[in-house]
């Protein structure tokens, strides 16, 4: 069995003109370079802080385990510091030294 529709008449469907916007919104107020940076200054600053933290953490920590890799602590290894509980914190806080 096929349904159509051609008559049935939907009430809200016949008021709308095609030609007519729905909805009119006034045009947005011009955004200038000061209103940009007055809003988003404090936002932009806390992002760049956030990553080049996260830049010189990685530095460190690439640095340290290259150090550990050449010989450089001689009495730790990469695995004697992944089993001791003194170890795997000294790989987390490599970003601070």
């Amino acid at each position: 069995m096929l349904i159509t529709l051609e008559n049935t008449r939907i009430p809200w469907v016949t008021q709308v003109s095609p030609n007519e916007p729905i909805i009119t919104l006034p045009p947005p107020p011009p955004f200038t370079e000061d209103a940009f940076q007055q809003t988003f200054s404090p936002l932009l600053n806390r992002f760049y802080t956030l990553f080049s933290s996260i830049v010189t953490y990685h530095n460190d920590l690439s640095s340290f385990l290259s150090d550990l890799s050449s010989g450089y602590y001689i009495q730790y290894t990469l695995d004697n510091l992944l089993q001791d509980v003194e170890g795997r914190q000294l790989l987390i806080e490599t970003g601070e030294i």
